[in-house]
């Protein structure tokens, strides 16, 4: 018998709905339906299929490391990392760890605490304040023109070309392989065959394909039959495995489904 708690249902029926229905849609591509009535739904199709990035878990400064830890995929889990021991990052370090940390959910007062408490160690309060904490308010829509900065994406970080000494970026793209199998060894504590299924991967240049298997293999609940598209959504499916990822929730949830 599986227990879910009744105020995190919404996140799993959204998940597994959205799951459910793109693969449907993969398959009515894949054998050519032509029927009349899917075109009825076109204009509504965006609305449903969109990924909303209901994070079921708050991210705070009192849980961060420990969501973090279980929860970022491996671009995200190094910027953290990295400025828990250096307490600075570099401005395109700061844009892709900042923005994701807005689209996963973290408060905007749990922000800037959680900035100021790392940048201050290495600096004054004045200086933090003065050069540093404008970025973090505007990645939040707070100050200047107000942008609403859009989450990024694989693509869009794959695209980057990190200069050296900056952490940013995809590891499975811009990591040189030792760098990355010693942190994939760390990660997933040795396992010979993950580690060769996920390298084969990178050497194939599949990095999407590789970090979704990094994520199943660190969280053996996770489904690997949809992509990730941006590292908001890992945290979300990483998340969402957690709360349903054993059988009887999922076929709970197509018995829910197919009653629609």
């Amino acid at each position: 018998m599986a227990y879910f708690p009744k105020e995190l249902l919404v996140y799993a029926v959204q998940q597994h709905f959205q799951e459910r229905l793109n693969k449907k849609l993969t398959w009515a591509r894949r054998v050519g339906i032509r029927d009349e009535r899917i075109y009825h739904l076109k204009p509504i199709m965006p609305v449903v299929t969109s990924k909303s990035f209901n994070i079921p878990i708050e991210v705070t400064t009192d849980n961060v490391d420990t969501v973090a830890e279980q929860h970022y995929p491996l671009c995200m889990l190094h910027l953290h990392n990295y400025l828990r021991r250096n307490h600075h990052l570099k401005y395109d370090c700061k844009m892709q760890l900042g923005i994701f940390l807005k689209w996963v959910g973290m408060p905007y007062e749990d922000m800037l605490v959680f900035w100021k408490e790392e940048f201050t160690q290495v600096m004054t309060e004045e200086k933090y304040e003065k050069e540093y904490v404008y970025l973090f308010k505007h990645q939040y829509g707070k100050v200047g023109s107000k942008l609403q900065y859009k989450p990024y994406t694989c693509e869009r970080i794959q695209s980057f070309t990190p200069a050296v000494n900056q952490e940013h970026g995809c590891p499975f793209k811009h990591w040189d392989q030792s760098s990355l199998s010693a942190k994939l060894e760390e990660e997933l504590g040795g396992d010979y065959e993950q580690l060769q299924d996920i390298e084969d991967l990178v050497r194939e240049k599949h990095y999407v394909g590789a970090c979704n298997k990094y994520l199943c293999y660190k969280n053996p609940a996770a489904s690997s039959s949809e992509p990730i598209a941006s590292p908001n959504e890992y945290v979300q499916k990483s998340m969402l495995s957690d709360l349903y990822g054993v059988n009887e929730v999922k076929d709970c949830l197509d018995t829910l489904l197919d009653t629609l």
